[in-house]
């Protein structure tokens, strides 16, 4: 009898605590944020209109109801429909530290501070970029980002773990126009080395598959004789009348391969694919000028016609 009254008791008491628990969760403290994003939190039970205001502002309204299956998982509520939310461009406010407060009905239940970072515009046009971030989120992989006009953000565009797999460490190229300066090639992240090291090879750039009539494209057109030696691809071959073209890659044992060529000592592209064809692995080459097209490299078993 004494067991179940403390049981009931703690229970009674329990339930009420439930229901006035909430937690702004976006902005939290110490947060960092820029672009838009979103206002956000829960709230187990809403005794009327909840706002939320910035340094004393204008109080801005939220949208309660939303499902939060997570909060009802860790019995932080009774129920799941406890979310509040609301769209927000942090470009809105000033560069530095911000202090938000939530209220429901006009009275706070939880505040945090954080800081705001801009470009200067409350929201930017016309901008384009691709980042490669190397060892990022963990040592070995390559994260790769693009900005997203809609977002005000850099967004994951690609994720590569290390597998040793160099097609996934660049998009193909074959049909992308290309407006930036090139990347030069990341490292492959394999063992290097080849089972062939000092053989012959013969290195092949395929004719533009989108150039134009008014650009120069800086890869040579046909055949040219190279090496491999210890893991890496020499080559080197005049290209009239443009001048010296030098090619310089590294290979991994399995196959794969990376690299970029000069002309005249100036860079001029990148190239990637695999010396083995089992890889499923199609080589390409993309030059500075935006031509871009397909990049072989032959053992002397498939010596392919001199061009």
């Amino acid at each position: 009898m004494c067991t179940a009254l403390r049981l009931c008791l703690g229970l009674s008491l329990l339930i009420p605590s439930l229901a006035h628990a909430a937690v702004l969760g976006i902005p939290s403290n110490g947060d960092k944020l820029s672009g838009i994003g979103v206002i956000s939190g829960w709230k187990c039970e809403a005794n009327g209109d909840l706002t939320v205001r910035f340094d004393n502002g204008d109080p801005i309204p939220l949208v309660y109801g939303s499902q939060r299956p997570d909060v009802l998982k860790r019995g932080a509520c009774p129920d799941a429909n406890v979310g509040f939310v609301a769209i927000w461009n942090w470009g809105n406010l000033d560069d530095g530290t911000h202090t938000a407060v939530a209220y429901d009905n006009g009275v706070e239940f939880d505040r945090n501070t954080f800081t705001v970072a801009t470009t200067g515009e409350d929201f930017v046009t016309d901008a384009n970029l691709r980042l490669r971030a190397p060892n990022f989120p963990s040592p070995g992989e390559t994260t790769w980002f693009e900005w997203n006009q809609s977002t005000q953000h850099l967004e994951i565009a690609e994720n590569i773990r290390p597998l040793g797999y160099v097609c996934d460490l660049i998009p193909p190229i074959g049909n992308v126009s290309y407006d930036g300066p090139l990347l030069q090639p990341p490292p492959l992240p394999c063992e290097k080395g080849s089972q062939d090291d000092g053989d012959e090879y013969f290195i092949q750039f395929e004719n533009p598959t989108a150039a134009t009539e008014d650009q120069t494209c800086t890869a040579i057109r046909g055949t040219t004789l190279g090496e491999i030696r210890k893991g890496e691809i020499y080559a080197s071959t005049r290209a009239p009348p443009r001048g010296r073209v030098r090619v310089k890659g590294e290979v991994c044992k399995n196959g794969y391969y990376i690299g970029s060529w000069t002309l005249d000592s100036v860079f001029g592209g990148i190239f990637y694919g695999a010396v083995n064809v089992s890889h499923q692995c199609q080589g390409y080459w993309q030059d500075t000028a935006g031509c871009a097209g397909e990049f072989h490299i032959f053992d002397s078993a498939n010596i392919p016609s001199r061009q």
